[in-house]
């Protein structure tokens, strides 16, 4: 299964097709693994604060049935990319009066039940922030008075790759006889 998040919520449906079909063709071609379309899909907003909720608690053993269980449950507000999200559990009294509302949700962990609360703002992730902010104050090509100097703010090559073999990368990407 491939769950993906906000990031892929900001794009239009035909950019999000290309991308899971991408995924699913390199899926078939390169892993062992049985591959089916319905495997693949973009998570609603509500789905990623349910499960950035469920693995705090998870990692912090406060689930039911585990050693710190009795200590009471993690409340989350997780930053990605694209989307932040806000999730938190509701004490017992309180439910009555939400279970309508769209951001309650009632979930079966173990033998318990768990009622929380949970709301994505997509947009308000570190990378649509900074954007917006650069875009509305510093102008497109200002430099961030909020980042060192010289911070990539760009993808870049993957930390783990040397000078020495982004340098053999580029040589190999150079037409025959170019010199970068």
């Amino acid at each position: 299964v491939v769950l993906v998040d906000a990031g892929l919520r900001l794009l239009r449906d035909e950019e999000i097709t290309a991308i899971l079909r991408s995924c699913e063709d390199f899926l078939r071609s390169e892993s062992p693994f049985l591959v089916r379309p319905q495997n693949l899909r973009v998570i609603a907003g509500t789905e990623e604060g349910i499960f950035g909720w469920v693995s705090i608690n998870y990692l912090a053993g406060r689930l039911p049935g585990m050693k710190h269980a009795g200590a009471g449950f993690l409340s989350a507000v997780e930053m990605g990319g694209a989307s932040a999200q806000l999730t938190f559990p509701l004490p017992a009294a309180s439910t009555a009066s939400l279970q309508r509302h769209p951001q309650f949700h009632a979930l079966e962990i173990g033998h318990a039940r768990v009622q929380i609360y949970t709301h994505s703002y997509l947009g308000l992730g570190l990378d649509e922030v900074r954007s917006a902010f650069k875009a509305r104050t510093l102008g497109a090509k200002a430099a961030d008075p909020c980042l060192p100097a010289g911070f990539p703010t760009a993808l870049a090559a993957p930390p783990s790759e040397s000078p020495q073999d982004q340098q053999q990368q580029q040589q190999q990407q150079q037409p025959d006889g170019a010199k970068p």
